[in-house]
């Protein structure tokens, strides 16, 4: 179903039989899996469980509490969700409108994964799954380092892609092409190897916009991304991710765009450069058949020279990187031009 569902207008009442049946088939897919008959406890996690359980309980209680909600008044709660549309949660519970769109759609799937099973109650602790795994990785006798968070916060990116169904031979073609142009210009751009995972990251997930819609799916891509979670990634990086991915293809940044202009000025900079690397790395495959294997910079006068390694006609990934390397002329302010090497026929 190509269709974000938490975005899709149309009546209250409408969208929610459309999440229900979704939700619904996903399920289904979860039980052929997974003997969900035989689960006899529920540990709902997520901040939706925890907005749930406040309702039902103490809004206040301990730090590090498991709240206990029995199943009729969890279920109850759901259906008495499910009557309210965003406007609604947003004047009663002085929600912002991006978690009360989200809401629905995960109450409504707790509620039907709570009916597969035998548990009585819906146990909800006071933290998330990203701080556990945080906590256990500092709690680990060697730790994790900078490389292997970031291998994990690439493979949490990449299940995110996987439910947007993107194409990721072209998403990870495109990820190591960005990293690769990213490492040949440190001397110029002055970021560090976190800006890299963040750059990667959005290259990983600049297409998931398609899952809504081909027609101006970068705009989907930045909406779908500012609203979603990466582990290891905070509410800030997921803003500059969900940008840079914005402007992969099309106009660049510029202050007419709001989720841009809500950026603080150095955010808006660290954009503006990832933004530039990415929408040549995109263009090297122009035609999503990963022709082109490295790319280098070749520092020649004033100008760069994209110096590629690929296999076959490169005239598509020429023309498309030539075109998209406006913003990097823009920003580094050299000019850019483009040689094939080593080019296996």
């Amino acid at each position: 179903m190509r269709q974000n569902l938490a975005s899709w207008h149309g009546s209250h009442e409408a969208r929610t039989r459309l999440f229900r049946r979704h939700i619904h088939n996903v399920v289904e897919d979860i039980r052929r899996e997974m003997p969900l008959r035989e689960a006899r406890h529920f540990i709902a996690l997520g901040g939706d469980a925890r907005f749930a359980a406040a309702r039902l309980g103490p809004e206040e209680v301990p730090a590090g509490t498991v709240r206990s909600v029995t199943k009729d008044a969890f279920l109850a709660f759901c259906e008495e969700m499910a009557a309210l549309d965003e406007e609604a949660l947003v004047e009663r519970y002085r929600l912002p409108m991006v978690e009360a769109e989200t809401l629905l759609p995960a109450l409504l799937a707790y509620r039907e994964l709570l009916l597969e099973t035998q548990a009585e109650a819906v146990l909800v602790p006071d933290a998330s799954l990203r701080a556990g795994m945080l906590l256990d990785m500092a709690r680990s006798e060697q730790g994790l380092g900078l490389e292997d968070l970031s291998r994990v916060v690439l493979l949490s990116a990449a299940a995110l892609g996987e439910k947007y169904r993107y194409d990721a031979k072209h998403a990870k073609n495109v990820a190591h092409l960005s990293a690769r142009l990213f490492d040949e210009l440190r001397s110029e751009h002055g970021l560090g190897t976190r800006d890299r995972l963040l750059l990667e990251v959005a290259a990983l997930l600049h297409d998931v916009g398609i899952y809504v819609s081909l027609r101006g799916h970068h705009k989907h891509s930045q909406y779908l991304l500012s609203v979603s979670e990466i582990f290891g990634l905070s509410r800030e990086d997921m803003a500059i991710v969900s940008n840079v991915a914005r402007y992969h293809r099309r106009a660049g940044p510029n202050k007419s765009q709001l989720p841009y202009m809500a950026l603080d000025s150095d955010a808006r900079v660290l954009v503006n450069k990832l933004a530039a690397i990415l929408r040549v790395a995109n263009a090297l495959d122009a035609d999503h058949l990963q022709k082109v294997q490295d790319v280098k910079i070749v520092k020649e006068d004033e100008a760069w020279v994209l110096e590629v390694e690929g296999a076959g006609d490169l005239t598509m990934e020429r023309l498309a990187a030539l075109a998209r390397a406006d913003q990097i002329s823009e920003v580094f302010g050299r000019r850019v031009s483009f040689r094939e090497a080593g080019v296996r026929p």
